[in-house]
């Protein structure tokens, strides 16, 4: 699940980024 929520943090960065 950790996986997972690294993997949720990261888009959501990536969409914060733009």
């Amino acid at each position: 699940m950790q996986r997972f929520f690294l993997a949720l943090l990261a888009f959501l960065a990536l969409t914060a980024a733009e």
